[in-house]
C-alpha cells in the first residue's frame, strides 16, 4: 500500500514536471514563432525588460516623448511667476552681472595703458585667466604675450583696435607670479608701447595635482595648448608643450566634458539638469562659453546630449548626439538652431537599419558626427557596429559604410560597405571618425578619414577580430565613386578600452592620438596617454601621460573673438526644447503623505527642477484652482540599477501654463506626496 502511494506521488510529480517543461517549451516556441515572424515582416523584436525605479501614476496620462515645447527665456522670466521655490541663476545671468561690472569699472576708472587694471579670474570659474582694463586716446590693437617657461611655451595673440580695452589673458601658470606683456600696435602692426604686468594665481586644486607627466617631448607642439576633459576629468584642463597646466574650469561638467566651437568658444555639458534614460541619466543642459568662463547661452536638449556636439558649418547650427529613448538610447543625431535651440532635423539611426543589429538597447552607440557641406552629408561613428558611415543629412540616405565587410556580409546592407583594395587590419569599436581636411595620398578622387581604433570587440563580437593588444590610429583613403577603401597609415598606441580621439592637424602635418582609458598597469598608474606623431615619417614627437581617465583630448584654440567685447544678453538666452506638462481634466487624488527632504525643488527662468535619487519621481502634478498639469516621467523605462546612486534633476517647463495658483505634488516612490511649494503663474 505504501509502495502504491509512493508510485502515485512519483507519477504526479513527474506529470507536473512534464507539464512545466511542456509549458516552457510552448512559451519558447510561441516566442520563437513570434520573433521569427517579426523579423520576417521587419518589426523590431521587443526585449525582455525588468524596470528599475518607480513608474506609478496618480493621474493617468499618455506621455508623448516627442511632444516638446520651445523654451525662449531669460533669467528675468522667473518674475512672471511667484513662488517660495528658490531661484537658481543661470551662468549666463551671473556672467552678465560680472560683465556689467567690468564695463562700469572700465568706463568710470579711466585706467591708462601704463596704469592698467588687472583682474584675475574675473568670472570666478576659470582661475588661470584674467582681464586687463585700460583706455587709449586713439584706437589701437593690442598684442598680449603670456610668458612661458620656455619660448615655445609663450602664448601670444592680438586683439583688434579699440579705445576702451578689455584684454583677455589666457594661459597663466598656477601657483606663481605670471609675467604678461602688453604691446600697443600701430596700423602696420608695429609695437609703439609696452607694459609688463604681473598676475598672481593660486595653486591647482589637490585633485588636479600631477595630472600631466611628460613621457617624451621635443619642447614644442603643433598644439599650443592641449585640452583634456570628460570621464574622470570632470574639471576640463589644458596643458602646454612642456606638460604644464595652463587652464582649467573650476566647475564640474557632465561625463563628456566640453566641445570646441569655431569662434573659440566651447559647449559645456552642464550637470544641473538630468533626465532619465534606459541606462545612465543624460544631461539636458549645455552652455556656450568662452575660456574666461563667461557664458553666452544655455540650450535645453529634451533627451539629453552625449558624446558629441559639432557645428554644422563654422558659426552654424549645432549637430548633437542624443537618444530616442524608444527601445534604444545613444542612437539619434539632431540639428539644433543656433539661436533658438529648436530641433530642425532629426535622424534616428534605426530608421535606416530596420531589424538589423537593433535588438540591443545600446545597439549603435554613436560617438562622433561631423558635417560635409559640399555634398550635404554627415560622417558618423557607430561604436557598437564597428562602423563609420556617410549619410545624407537632408535626405537621410545611407551613402556608404566603412567597416570590416564580414560584419555586414549576411545583411541587406552589405552593398553599402566599402571594399578593401588590399588586406586591411580593420578598426573595432572605434571612437572618432573625421575627415582629415588634407589630401594625404595625392589622389583628388579620394577623401581621407582618421579613425581612433580602440580595437576591441567586447560589445559586439565578430569572427575576424584579432586582439593586437594595442589601439591604433587608422587613416583611410576612400574612393567614393568606386566604393573602395585602402588603409594609408596606421599608428600604434597603448590600448584604450573606450573613449579617445584621433585627429590630423593640417597646418603642421602632425596626427594626434589621445588614449582616454589605459590600464593602471600600462604606465606607472596613469590612466590616459596622448601622442603626437609626424604623419609623413611616423616619428613620435611628443607623448604625455594623463593622471585620470578622460573622454577626449584635443586642441584648445586661442581664438579671442568676442572675449574682448561686452556681453549681449538682451535676447532670449535660455533656449531649446523640453517635454511639457500635460493639461488634464482628471481629478487629483488626495496626497498620501508629505514629501520628504529627499526631493528638492528649484527654478530657473520658467523652468522648474525636481531633484531626487535616480528614477524615484514618476510624476510631478501641478494642481491649480482651475487647471491641472502633469509632468510624466514614466514613458522611458530604465533597465539597470547601475546608476541608482545618481541623482535626477528633471527640468519641467512652465512656460505655456495657464495663469493660476498651483500646488506642487510629486509621485515619489509610487506614493502621491504633497510639497509645501506653491507656484502662481501671473501670465502665460
Amino acid at each position: 500500500m505504501r509502495r502504491l502511494k509512493t508510485n502515485k506521488r512519483t507519477l504526479l510529480l513527474g506529470a507536473i514536471v512534464i507539464m512545466v517543461i511542456a509549458a516552457g517549451l510552448g512559451y519558447w516556441k510561441r516566442r520563437g514563432i513570434r520573433n521569427t515572424y517579426m523579423r520576417i515582416v521587419g518589426i523590431e523584436v521587443p526585449r525582455d525588460i525588468t524596470p528599475f525605479g518607480y513608474y506609478g501614476q496618480a493621474v493617468k496620462v499618455e506621455p508623448d516623448l516627442h511632444d516638446t515645447l520651445l523654451v525662449e527665456d531669460t533669467d528675468a522670466a522667473s518674475e512672471k511667476l511667484s513662488s517660495d521655490i528658490p531661484v537658481v541663476e543661470s551662468l549666463v545671468s551671473t556672467s552678465a552681472v560680472i560683465d556689467a561690472m567690468l564695463t562700469e569699472e572700465l568706463e568710470a576708472g579711466q585706467y591708462t595703458f601704463e596704469g592698467a587694471m588687472v583682474i584675475q579670474d574675473p568670472f570666478q570659474i576659470s582661475p588661470l585667466t584674467g582681464i586687463v582694463l585700460f583706455v587709449t586716446e586713439d584706437a589701437c590693437a593690442v598684442r598680449c604675450t603670456v610668458k612661458g617657461k620656455t619660448e615655445a611655451a609663450d602664448i601670444i595673440y592680438d586683439i583688434p583696435a579699440q579705445t576702451e580695452h578689455r584684454v583677455p589673458v589666457v594661459g597663466l601658470y598656477p601657483g606663481t607670479d605670471n609675467t604678461v606683456v602688453l604691446e600697443l600696435l600701430d596700423e602696420n602692426g608695429k609695437a609703439v608701447a609696452e607694459n609688463t604686468l604681473t598676475v598672481s594665481t593660486s595653486n591647482l586644486p589637490e585633485t588636479m595635482q600631477d595630472m600631466v607627466l611628460p613621457v617624451k617631448t621635443t619642447g614644442s607642439s603643433a598644439y599650443k595648448l592641449t585640452r583634456v576633459c570628460g570621464q574622470a576629468c570632470l574639471n576640463p584642463f589644458a596643458y602646454d608643450c612642456n606638460g604644464d597646466v595652463r587652464w582649467y574650469l573650476a566647475r564640474e561638467t557632465g561625463y563628456y566634458g566640453i566641445y570646441e566651437l569655431s569662434n573659440g568658444h566651447f559647449i559645456m555639458q552642464d550637470i544641473y539638469a538630468y533626465v532619465s534614460s534606459p541606462v545612465k541619466p543624460q544631461t539636458a543642459m549645455m552652455y556656450e562659453m568662452d575660456y574666461l568662463g563667461r557664458a553666452y547661452k544655455l540650450y535645453y536638449v529634451p533627451h539629453g546630449v552625449h558624446h558629441e556636439v559639432k557645428e554644422k558649418e563654422p558659426g552654424g547650427n549645432l549637430l548633437c548626439l542624443t537618444s530616442s529613448m524608444e527601445e534604444h538610447y545613444e542612437d539619434v543625431i539632431v540639428e539644433l538652431d543656433r539661436e533658438t535651440g529648436k530641433t530642425v532635423n532629426y535622424l534616428k539611426l534605426s530608421d535606416l537599419f530596420v531589424n538589423t543589429y537593433t535588438r540591443k538597447l545600446d545597439w549603435a552607440h554613436l560617438n562622433t558626427v561631423s558635417y560635409q557641406p559640399e555634398d550635404d552629408t554627415i560622417l558618423i561613428s557607430a561604436r557598437n557596429l564597428h562602423s563609420v558611415m556617410k549619410i545624407g543629412w537632408t535626405d537621410h540616405a545611407l551613402k556608404w559604410i566603412l567597416s570590416d565587410p564580414v560584419f555586414w556580409k549576411d545583411t541587406k546592407y552589405k552593398k553599402y560597405v566599402l571594399q578593401p583594395e588590399e588586406e586591411i587590419q580593420w578598426h573595432y569599436e572605434q571612437h572618432t571618425a573625421y575627415r582629415t581636411g588634407s589630401d594625404l595620398d595625392g589622389d583628388p578622387a579620394t577623401i581621407e578619414i582618421s579613425v581612433f581604433d580602440n580595437h576591441i570587440d567586447r560589445h559586439r563580437k565578430i569572427e575576424t577580430f584579432t586582439d593586437t593588444g594595442k589601439s591604433h590610429i587608422n587613416v583611410y583613403a576612400v574612393d567614393e565613386e568606386n566604393g573602395s577603401v585602402s588603409l594609408l597609415k596606421q599608428f600604434d598606441m597603448l590600448h584604450s578600452d573606450v573613449c579617445s580621439l584621433a585627429v590630423y592637424d593640417v597646418p603642421s602635418g602632425h596626427i594626434f592620438g589621445m588614449s582616454g582609458i589605459i590600464s593602471k598597469k600600462a604606465y606607472r598608474g596613469y590612466r590616459g596617454m596622448n601622442y603626437e606623431f609626424d604623419y609623413e615619417t611616423g616619428e613620435l614627437l611628443n607623448q604625455f601621460a594623463i593622471g585620470k581617465t578622460f573622454y577626449r583630448s584635443g586642441q584648445m584654440p586661442l581664438i579671442m573673438d568676442g572675449m574682448y567685447e561686452e556681453l549681449d544678453t538682451d535676447s532670449a538666452c535660455l533656449v531649446g526644447e523640453l517635454p511639457h506638462p500635460i493639461l488634464t481634466g482628471q481629478k487629483v487624488p488626495a496626497p498620501e503623505m508629505a514629501l520628504s527632504d529627499e526631493v528638492t525643488l528649484s527654478r530657473m527662468g520658467r523652468v522648474l527642477f525636481i531633484g531626487a535619487a535616480y528614477r524615484q519621481v514618476s510624476q510631478v502634478i501641478l494642481a491649480g484652482k482651475e487647471h491641472t498639469y502633469v509632468y510624466d516621467n514614466t514613458a522611458v523605462i530604465s533597465e539597470t540599477d547601475k546608476y541608482a546612486e545618481f541623482r535626477d534633476n528633471l527640468p519641467v517647463t512652465l512656460q505655456d501654463m495657464e495663469p493660476d495658483t498651483y500646488d506642487v505634488l510629486c509621485v515619489f516612490q509610487d506614493r502621491l506626496c504633497k510639497t509645501e511649494a506653491v507656484i502662481t503663474i501671473k501670465e502665460a
